[in-house]
């Protein structure tokens, strides 16, 4: 008997701790979006196809748009939970030179 009981009190131990644990998940705050804008050194429909897999694979990145038809070769990327820098680097490896500008 004390032994069932016993058991019958680890189930709804953990039952518990896994609710207040559901409890806590919805009540962390969503991730900030941001929009990061760069000068690049993007040429041709052929530049942004070889940064494109990279971006599209990129942890954090939601949406990104280049502008092929501004003298800058503006880069918009939408993202929550990168920087930058981790953008530029990126970029950097794959032949793109890259400046963040001022939103």
């Amino acid at each position: 008997m004390i032994k069932s009981a016993q058991v019958e009190e680890k189930t709804i131990d953990i039952r518990t701790r896994h609710s207040f644990g559901s409890e806590i998940n919805r009540s962390q705050p969503e991730k900030e979006l941001q929009c990061l804008v760069f000068r690049t050194s993007l040429q041709n429909f052929k530049d942004v196809e070889k940064i494109s897999i990279t971006l599209n694979d990129l942890a954090g990145i939601s949406d990104w748009h280049v502008d092929l038809d501004d003298w800058e070769r503006i880069l918009r990327i939408e993202c929550t939970d990168i920087t930058s820098t981790a953008i530029i680097r990126v970029l950097l490896k794959n032949g793109v030179i890259a400046e963040e500008l001022p939103v």
